[in-house]
């Protein structure tokens, strides 16, 4: 298979260990071409592929989530190669769904598999080997998927059908001391973080508001959507103990990303 994608991106949300929280993406200007050569095969080599933090390991990494998902609805294995190169030097957590999905699209050749039960077992892998809020990776699954807006919290999707042009660029990037980025504990109490959430979802609500009635993004929710950017990376920052420079202007939107081996800063372009 050889096949240029757009990636989907996390507009707003951050992963929490233990908590559900709702996450919105959509695809970017951002591009990789992916390239793969894999083959069902009745026995495969068992190679160990629990861990991924560099792009060297994706590849072991993805036949590990692939055949653990055959295994759960009795399918045969997968083994070959497969080689992904990017415009820019995206993070991981972008690239694994898109490959996850453009994989899956392939296996649902041998049939009698339902392309959505293969989706929340991804979900369920999620926070089996990740540890990570499922709704986090679902949102840019559907989001590649179905080339729109999605909203996802927990194991449910809304597809927002909204014409948004979005463009990233990288600020910076800082590396963690946990197992994974992604590993992201909640720094004050239930309750404060419980009205972060509310925030959260009032700032989705307008966003998906403003988007389907004016197409446009007005400055008020871009402050709006601002305030949520700088909550999150003080979340982050908090949580993973990282000496993170955070670029707070006017002029700019920036985004914090939770990878599986790094933090990545954004600047985020909304059009």
């Amino acid at each position: 298979m050889f096949k240029e994608v757009r990636i989907p991106f996390p507009l707003i949300g951050i992963p929490i260990v233990n908590h559900f929280n709702t996450y919105v993406s959509a695809l970017t200007n951002s591009k990789c071409v992916i390239r793969t050569r894999l083959s069902l095969r009745r026995h495969c080599n068992d190679e160990n592929g629990d861990t991924i933090h560099e792009l060297d390991d994706l590849r072991k990494y993805i036949l590990n989530r692939f055949n653990t998902v055959l295994g759960n609805i009795g399918k045969e294995c997968i083994e070959g190669d497969l080689d992904v190169q990017c415009d820019n030097d995206l993070p991981l957590i972008l690239v694994l769904p898109v490959l996850e999905c453009e994989i899956s699209r392939k296996l649902l050749m041998i049939g009698g598999t339902s392309y959505t039960h293969i989706l929340n077992i991804f979900s369920n892998l999620d926070t089996e080997m990740l540890n990570v809020d499922p709704g986090y990776l679902r949102s840019l699954r559907c989001s590649y998927l179905f080339k729109a807006m999605c909203i996802s919290r927990g194991y449910e999707d809304i597809v927002h059908n909204v014409d948004l042009a979005l463009s990233i660029e990288n600020v910076n990037r800082y590396k963690c001391d946990s197992k994974t980025c992604t590993d992201i504990s909640n720094p004050y109490d239930n309750y404060l973080l419980s009205l972060l959430y509310k925030l959260t979802t009032h700032t989705i609500s307008q966003f998906i508001h403003s988007l389907v009635n004016n197409g446009t993004v007005e400055p008020w929710l871009r402050n709006m959507i601002r305030l949520v950017y700088i909550i999150e990376s003080e979340i982050i920052r908090n949580s993973l103990g990282i000496k993170m420079n955070y670029p707070i202007d006017e002029a700019n939107l920036y985004k914090v990303i939770a990878d599986l081996n790094q933090v990545v800063i954004y600047r985020i372009t909304l059009s």
